[in-house]
């Protein structure tokens, strides 16, 4: 009699061979022309491609990781960075930054007539959390008139245990102007920021909300020198980030410039800066009011000498500052006779840093090779003032890093 058992330990070797014959699956076929193993996932959802990234990050004197993760950052293609990095004089990583801020720039528009809108969405799941991300960008040119909005709306749920918390982050800035001439424009701009968490059934909003006047001019001193003057003002509101801790309202004002030759000379510079400037009270409800006095500033920028000749040397630096000024309260139980009191202690804190960087970087290049030497140099300094039961403490951060390669 035929038992069709005994052939089954042979079909069953039989697949085994026939699988292990097959090509391992692979999310991306090993290719020389990408470098990374989540290319494919990026190139097919971002349209983002990684084609000489190595020869690239190292003509632009950064780090190949680096110069992909600027890419991601900000949406954009390598050919198309190196060409704003080009066409605009700056470092590559200040490309992104600039690209955001000059979408509300009036002058930057040169159409006479145009509407636009644009609308993304996104979903991120994971195992433990989710993000939702909605982003919206409207732009309206009439002539002189240009009106600009980005709105976006990201939610967050995160898994803890056997409950979700929720975080949502909704912003508006809208920004509107009136071109007087080509290189001055003068208008408002309106920040709207809203923060809603829900951790454990227990709510917290904070809401912040700015309107600020804005002048924006360009000018040119000679042929191959240009530069960028712009302010902003107006009142501020920033909400209480904790019970201790206190609010702060008042009038701000923001200054930002630029700087930059560009000629067929032996150097070349750019130079940026911002400097804030906040005036107003921190308030702890019911407790203390105090006048405070907010001042940021930083600067960058880079020199290049002999740029068109086989040995070029290029310097950079970088330098800031942050005075911050806070309000904090402690609560203290203080045993009195046979009890306790409860005493509350409200001071005004400052918490002031300072960061400062260097690096020099020479080349030399032939038909056939090219040799490059760089040397940083960074130091940062911090203050954090703290109120304990021994009074006002303060704790001090320092950082220092150099070398060469």
């Amino acid at each position: 009699m035929f038992r069709s058992d005994r052939f089954v330990p042979l079909v069953i070797a039989v697949a085994l061979l026939g699988l292990a014959g097959l090509p391992a699956a692979r999310a991306q076929a090993p290719s020389a022309r990408f470098a990374f193993a989540d290319t494919t996932l990026l190139r097919d959802t971002l349209d983002l491609h990684f084609d000489r990234l190595f020869p690239l990050a190292d003509s632009l004197r950064v780090t190949p990781d680096s110069l992909r993760a600027l890419s991601i950052r900000f949406k954009l293609p390598l050919e198309r960075m190196v060409f704003l990095s080009d066409s605009l004089g700056a470092p590559v990583d200040s490309v992104g930054s600039i690209f955001e801020r000059e979408q509300f720039n009036p002058l930057a528009r040169t159409v006479e007539r145009s509407t636009s809108f644009h609308y993304e969405s996104s979903y991120a799941p994971s195992r433990l959390s989710s993000t939702w991300g909605n982003s919206a960008i409207a732009d309206l040119v009439r002539g002189p008139i240009t009106l600009h909005n980005v709105t976006s709306v990201t939610v967050n749920r995160i898994r803890t245990g056997s409950t979700y918390n929720f975080r949502r982050a909704k912003s508006a800035v809208t920004e509107t102007g009136w071109r007087f001439t080509p290189d001055l424009s003068a208008g408002a701009r309106f920040n709207v920021q809203r923060t809603e968490s829900d951790q454990l059934g227990s709510q917290r909003v904070t809401s912040n909300t700015d309107v600020q006047g804005s002048i924006r001019s360009r000018f040119r001193v000679g042929k191959d020198l240009t530069g960028e003057l712009n302010g902003f003002g107006g009142p501020f509101d920033e909400p209480s980030n904790s019970l201790s801790s206190g609010a702060k309202s008042g009038i701000g004002t923001q200054f930002d410039g630029h700087l930059q030759f560009a000629g067929p000379s032996w150097i070349t510079f750019d130079n940026r800066g911002t400097t804030n400037l906040r005036i107003g009270h921190a308030t702890i409800p019911d407790r203390a009011r105090f006048r405070t006095r907010d001042l940021k500033w930083n600067a960058r920028g880079n020199a290049n000498l002999f740029p068109s000749s086989p040995a070029t040397l290029s310097v950079t630096y970088t330098l800031s500052g942050d005075r911050t000024e806070r309000a904090s309260s402690v609560t203290e139980i203080v045993p009195t006779g046979g009890s306790f009191d409860t005493v509350v202690t409200a001071r005004l804190l400052s918490d002031p840093g300072r960061t400062a960087g260097l690096e020099v970087a020479t080349q030399f290049a032939t038909n056939t090779s090219r040799l490059s030497i760089t040397g940083t140099l960074d130091r940062s300094t911090r203050l954090l003032a703290s109120e304990r039961k021994e009074g006002i403490v303060i704790d001090r951060t320092e950082g220092r890093n150099s070398g060469f390669t």
